[in-house]
């Protein structure tokens, strides 16, 4: 009887170190696994080039929320307000790539027409309101191209009254995937 009770104790030790290998080895080969695709998520055009997350960061007095670009009309869909304490009887929204050329402060670019957005030249907007802008972004210099980032700022020329002479302000920068 002893004869058999060793053997078998011999065996269990032999068990339970396979037993251990086999874990330590599936640890390993699953370490290796996920490190590889971490490594395909960060490194592979794939996949780290089609996840830009939309980012709209507004100014001090401004809201930017919610930026979505439009393949089919080649534009950008965003939600913008003003809560400055002063009505705005009018305003022209225009997206502003990065690397726009600066005159006085300002963008070089038209606020006027197109790629201007002139909906509200003539309705303007309240403190405190938020509306649903289109930004064009074809046919802006420097070009948005598919597949590329869309980075630069939202700008406003606006009036407080009538005879005021128009008055600009970058609202927030954006960095939106052109797709």
């Amino acid at each position: 009887m002893c004869d058999f009770m060793e053997k078998n104790r011999k065996l269990s030790k032999g068990n339970s170190k396979n037993l251990v290998n086999l874990t330590l080895s599936t640890a390993i080969v699953l370490v290796i696994v996920i490190l590889i695709l971490y490594w395909f998520a960060l490194m592979h055009p794939l996949f780290s080039d089609s996840v830009v997350n939309p980012q709209c960061v507004a100014k001090p007095g401004y809201l930017c929320q919610t930026p979505i670009y439009v393949h089919t009309n080649s534009g950008i869909l965003v939600v913008l307000g003003q809560n400055t304490g002063k009505s705005w009887t009018g305003a022209n929204f225009v997206f502003v790539p990065q690397g726009t050329n600066l005159s006085n402060e300002i963008p070089d670019i038209s606020f006027i027409s197109y790629p201007a957005n002139t909906v509200y030249a003539k309705n303007g907007t309240k403190s405190g309101e938020t509306l649903d802008i289109w930004l064009p972004v074809n046919g802006v210099t420097p070009p948005v191209d598919i597949g590329t980032t869309a980075t630069g700022s939202i700008w406003v020329q606006y009036t407080t009254n009538s005879n005021q002479a128009p008055q600009y302000a970058q609202i927030a920068t954006i960095n939106i995937k052109a797709s």
